[in-house]
């Protein structure tokens, strides 16, 4: 099976819950002209990873996290191909209900705000199906 691997490094540990911080680089890092471009952005993101073998890694530490691809592909569905469809779907509904181009559009972006809060909601229930696994560098 496929797997996401990436780089890290440890920033806390706390009983068997390993916080690993990771630096996401765009597409364009090797580019000459990213000083100047705005467009290469580098951020750092947390992962935290539940792992019984929390004690053998420390603070610091230079780490590969891994993912199952499928999981991935899981994530990108829940965080832009479903928020997506249901903005397009409130959009051709509303305006085939009739409303007005501009009320269309806004009742379909409100309607995310619903949709992200149920995300947050249930982010305990979400965050089991998706497992990271820690391993030395």
């Amino acid at each position: 099976m496929e797997q996401i691997c990436r780089n890290g490094r440890i920033v806390k540990i706390s009983g068997s819950e390993i916080t690993v911080e990771i630096i996401s680089r765009s597409a364009c890092q090797n580019c000459a002209a990213r000083a100047a471009c705005g467009m290469a952005d580098s951020r750092p993101k947390l992962i935290e990873i539940t792992d019984d073998r929390a004690e053998r890694f420390s603070l610091g530490e230079e780490v590969r996290v891994t993912m199952d691809a499928a999981q991935g592909c899981k994530a990108v569905w829940y965080g832009y191909v479903l928020p997506l469809i249901l903005v397009l779907a409130a959009l051709v509904s509303a305006l085939a209900a009739g409303a007005s181009e501009q009320f269309s559009g806004i009742f379909s972006i409100i309607l995310l705000i619903p949709y992200y809060l149920w995300l947050f909601w249930n982010r305990k229930k979400l965050r089991r199906q998706f497992r990271f696994t820690i391993s030395d560098k």
